[in-house]
């Protein structure tokens, strides 16, 4: 499938500097206009505290933006491929059942 074939891209292939610096930029930027306002504050909070269990400061998340770099994106992209995959559909289903591996 799509997200399959972009991860094999990824693990395989790397990403470019140019791609690699836009997706860093991207994620500031959200994290930035997520703290303009108080429900997005929270929400934020809320989302880190429950899959983190603890709070993350915007120091830090902008830390770890930083410290992303093409080579732990190759290695992300390759144990993701490692591990096994789950599909979730929503709707009636009809017409889902013939689905490659």
């Amino acid at each position: 499938g799509l997200i399959r074939g972009e991860l094999e891209k990824l693990a395989y292939e790397g990403v470019s500097s140019a791609e690699l610096s836009a997706a860093k930029d991207h994620l500031r930027a959200g994290l930035l206009l997520s703290a303009e306002s108080t429900d997005s504050r929270m929400s934020r909070i809320a989302k880190t505290e429950l899959s983190l269990g603890r709070y993350v400061s915007y120091a830090e998340a902008q830390g770890r933006i930083e410290g992303v770099n093409a080579e732990g994106v190759r290695l992300a992209a390759q144990r993701a491929l490692e591990q096994g995959w789950t599909m979730a559909c929503l709707g009636p289903g009809v017409g889902i059942l013939e689905l490659e591996a």
